[in-house]
């Protein structure tokens, strides 16, 4: 049987969560420990003002390592788990997010749209922390990419580039999608989180959120907010768009996440218009 790419390997169970909790940082309150839910690589609980992460197949121990590293170097508080007989993987604990993940978000976008693209050039104008690995699941492998957005969509379009851009070495976030962008009551940019893929690379990975979860006048607002921005830019973050929400609705389909395949749903429309 083959498995998807978020298919669980090896998470934990929650009296396992609640024993690790309990032990490793007995200033918490771990009686109060709430499962918030899982994505591709992490399972999520919430203790107080903590939200702690643990991986559910290789790739997510890879992930919290990254952000185990890095994370403090940007500023952000991280409480770090170690292997125990019972979980033999390192866990995290980072600050909980306030704010509503976007595809919960009903409201309009322009305000988030401004704000995001001032935070992406914020991020993509940060020296790179050290230890910040290359891309690490090859965004612009083009055969594998092509071949992924044929698969899905039954075609490829015209205007998807055949060869990779040119090799750029900036900060970046590296997985924009909507369950890690947080919206604020006001319809602002409440935060951002799962940083495990953060790396060095080219801006398209993380501007093709502007063509994913923004209408034509939103993202040109975030275009504007965000700065310069080259037709390469453009091309590839349009193209990173396409595969990636493929990817995100059929995920969605599989777990049964209504908002999220709405997002994607309306998500490739935009890209595709």
């Amino acid at each position: 049987m083959t498995l998807n790419e978020w298919d669980d390997v090896f998470s934990p169970d929650e009296n396992t969560v609640r024993r690790l909790l309990a032990l490793q940082f007995p200033q918490l309150d771990t009686a109060s420990t709430v499962r918030l839910g899982e994505g591709f690589d992490c399972l999520a609980f919430r203790v107080g003002d903590w939200v702690f992460r643990f991986p559910r197949r290789p790739f997510g121990v890879e992930t919290l390592s990254t952000e185990a590293t890095l994370l403090p170097q940007l500023g952000h508080e991280v409480l770090v788990g170690a292997p125990e007989s019972d979980f033999p993987y390192p866990f995290l604990g980072t600050r909980f997010q306030p704010g509503v993940p976007l595809e919960q978000y009903q409201g309009p976008r322009t305000k988030l749209a401004r704000m995001l693209g001032s935070e992406l050039s914020r991020i993509h104008s940060t020296p790179l922390p050290e230890g910040t690995p290359p891309d690490p699941v090859g965004k612009f492998d083009m055969p594998k990419r092509r071949a992924q957005i044929r698969e899905r969509l039954g075609y490829l379009p015209t205007w998807a580039p055949e060869l990779p851009p040119s090799a750029v070495e900036i900060f970046v976030h590296g997985d924009m999608h909507c369950r890690h962008i947080y919206v604020s009551p006001d319809g602002g940019l409440a935060g951002l989180i799962d940083w495990g893929d953060m790396c060095f690379g080219h801006p398209a990975i993380d501007l093709a959120c502007a063509w994913a979860f923004f209408d034509h006048p939103e993202r040109e607002e975030l275009w504007k907010s965000y700065g310069p921005i080259s037709e390469e830019t453009l091309l590839y973050s349009r193209f990173r768009a396409l595969y990636h929400t493929l990817l995100l609705r059929e995920y969605a389909e599989d777990q049964k996440l209504e908002a999220v395949l709405r997002e994607s749903e309306v998500g490739i429309g935009r890209i595709l218009q």
